[in-house]
């Protein structure tokens, strides 16, 4: 990961571009690397080497609630979106604090929205699991109840 990160300047700024193509597999195929990028930007392993993250965070965040926001995207698009939030939230939180009124809303829409359910309450997870401790009670009021109601269904995939 070390190896990387010389050539960060130039991997984030071509990363983003690739997210915003209007190609849909370009798209998502940028963002399953974004995944893999916010890991390498900031491991979780204490003894790994620190990178300074600050100059990218805002530029991959920006990207990826462009698409977190739109309604008429790829299915697949939209999905790789909702997770690279949700990681991007457990990993930079307490950097993108600012942004997180804004943000944890538009997890709560894509809560309500069959389609968008299961990578969701996944993305939700992960927040919820992030050493940062992300203060989620601006959403939980209507999380929890939705949560309750979606096990009650007894919908087998977001039981597992």
């Amino acid at each position: 990961m070390q190896k990387l990160h010389p050539h960060m300047s130039v991997l984030v700024p071509l990363i983003v571009r690739a997210i915003g193509d209007s190609f849909y597999k370009v798209s998502a195929e940028a963002l399953t690397v974004t995944l893999s990028l916010i890991r390498v930007l900031r491991p979780t392993h204490p003894s790994a080497c620190m990178l300074d993250f600050t100059p990218f965070v805002s530029a991959i965040y920006g990207a990826v609630a462009e698409k977190l926001k739109a309604a008429d995207i790829d299915q697949e698009v939209k999905e790789k979106a909702i997770m690279s939030t949700g990681l991007l939230i457990a990993t930079f939180g307490d950097f993108l604090s600012d942004k997180l009124a804004s943000c944890l809303p538009i997890l709560l829409e894509r809560l309500r929205n069959e389609m968008t359910r299961l990578v969701t309450v996944k993305a939700l997870l992960t927040i919820v699991n992030s050493p940062l401790k992300i203060n989620l009670s601006t959403i939980l009021p209507d999380v929890l109840p939705l949560l309750a109601e979606f096990l009650r269904k007894n919908q087998r995939a977001l039981k597992g």
